[in-house]
């Protein structure tokens, strides 16, 4: 196992950065020169935070650019692939699924992104009208309505999920559907899309924006994190980046979310992480910090005998930390989900109420 002390994320060598524009002719390029080859591929589109950027805004290549492709009967799960100095995330989603603009409209995840994004091939003919359509209609309150209540059964579900969580790694998978429920919900309540890395930190701009960062600090109490100092962030962020480092050596046995264990998304997750810290978002960071553990899961799984007595320390310490182990805490925990939940609801459906019909 690897000995080395921690470097803070390791940032000698930091990422190239370039114009979206040209982020883009390249994830056109892997599309034409191998997506097309696919089996029944029905297009192509981007997704997530890059569509809806300038075509001359900077584009740190630390993130990933998430890449729909679309074929008929598609069930894999995603896959991460290098190609050209970029990390393309490639989600794989049916044909089926683009042929009612009124589902994607309702669909908290999928009518922000195709509100906004660049179609990248549609020898279907579908995308592109679906498209235009999803933008014509995306502010229109009838569809914020739909995708709001979306995202409160997202966080119906998760509340459930919490009451029912008896293991630490339950507890953190239930805590962080939550909370990104939460912050999509607000998000998409103001036509903004849903994040994932950031979702804490998006979470506490659009509180802030409503006079209400007192439920910020009550979701990062949830989250385990309000007490956390920059100095316990880092030491946490440390670990978890030589826990990936070392499962990425070793990963064998399939586990969920193990197609993120690839060494050349370690910018992601160091870089990524590390942009948040230096913000002054310590405290939310931990909220992608967490979305690590399929690391230390590989590392249970996979990593010699000798080693993992230590990396199950520390994964244990991570949770005790973030108070996962106490199931006296916990109820208090779940029961203050609960309040959280309805006060932002309140909020979501006032900021509903001033887009026009």
């Amino acid at each position: 196992m690897p000995t080395q002390e921690p470097q803070h994320g390791d940032l000698s060598g930091r990422s190239t950065v370039l114009p979206v524009a040209e982020v883009v002719d390249i994830v056109r390029e892997w599309v034409d020169l191998q997506a097309r080859r696919l089996p029944h591929f029905a297009g192509a589109y981007l997704w997530g935070g890059i569509t809806a950027l300038p075509a001359d805004a900077p584009f740190p290549l630390y993130r990933d650019v998430d890449v729909v492709v679309v074929t008929e009967g598609a069930h894999d799960e995603n896959q991460e692939i290098p190609y050209q100095g970029l990390m393309l995330e490639v989600i794989a989603l049916d044909l089926a699924a683009h042929r009612d603009a009124e589902a994607v409209l309702a669909n908290p995840s999928h009518g922000p992104n195709m509100a906004t994004t660049q179609i990248l091939a549609d020898p279907t003919g579908i995308l592109v009208p679906l498209q235009q359509a999803v933008a014509a209609h995306f502010g229109r309150r009838r569809w914020i309505q739909a995708r709001c209540e979306g995202e409160k059964a997202s966080a119906e579900r998760s509340l459930a999920a919490m009451r029912q969580a008896s293991t630490p790694v339950e507890i953190l998978d239930s805590v962080r559907e939550f909370l990104g429920a939460l912050s999509g919900l607000l998000a998409v309540a103001q036509l903004e899309r849903p994040t994932t890395r950031r979702t804490l930190v998006m979470l506490r701009e659009l509180l802030e924006a409503c006079g209400r960062l007192d439920l910020h600090e009550a979701a990062l109490t949830l989250m385990g994190c309000a007490h956390l100092s920059r100095a316990d962030v880092q030491t946490m962020q440390d670990q978890s980046v030589i826990a990936f480092d070392r499962a990425v050596e070793v990963y064998r046995t399939p586990t969920p979310y193990g197609f993120t264990m690839r060494p050349h998304l370690r910018p992601y997750y160091v870089e990524g992480t590390q942009e948040m810290i230096d913000e002054g978002n310590h405290r939310e960071a931990v909220f992608w910090i967490t979305c690590l553990d399929t690391a230390y899961i590989v590392l249970q799984n996979d990593a010699p005998a000798a080693e993992k007595p230590v990396f199950a320390a520390q994964f244990c310490a991570m949770h005790t930390v973030l108070g996962c182990t106490s199931a006296e805490t916990w109820t208090e925990r779940v029961d203050a989900a609960g309040r959280l939940a309805q006060e932002i609801y309140r909020i979501a459906d006032a900021l509903v109420a001033l887009h026009p019909r």
